[in-house]
């Protein structure tokens, strides 16, 4: 299966975001002055890349395949995402979560993506 560089793009960009959510919460001593102004830096770089990346390859394979879920499940990906980052201010380990799902659920909707540009384009 040849996947597109913008959902490799986006399946990269939200597993580093998975990534960077777990590895920060695990090692909270990291977080100290500069590090936690980085860090928030970083995660919110992070989402952002994504949802503009994953919005882009959304909307091209969406023309494609028409197939409304991917759309659906990358927007409630993005919800979970913006959550997230909200609910790390209120409570880090229910952001983490959330941060956590939503980059797994943007990961599911770039590789369903792929695969419906995939088939459709060989079918």
């Amino acid at each position: 299966m040849k996947i597109s560089w913008l959902d490799m793009g986006g399946v990269f960009v939200g597993a580093a975001c998975a990534v960077h959510c777990v590895a920060f919460s695990l090692v909270p001593a990291l977080l100290v002055g500069f590090g936690a102004a980085l860090g928030e830096r970083l995660e919110l770089g992070l989402v952002l890349s994504a949802v503009l990346l994953g919005s882009l390859a959304v909307a091209i394979g969406l023309r494609r395949h028409r197939r409304w879920g991917v759309a659906l499940l990358f927007g409630l990906a993005t919800v979970l995402l913006g959550s997230g980052l909200v609910g790390d201010s209120l409570n880090q380990g229910l952001g983490t979560l959330l941060t956590v799902g939503g980059g797994a659920m943007m990961i599911t909707a770039h590789l369903l993506n792929a695969r419906y540009c995939v088939s459709h384009c060989s079918g």
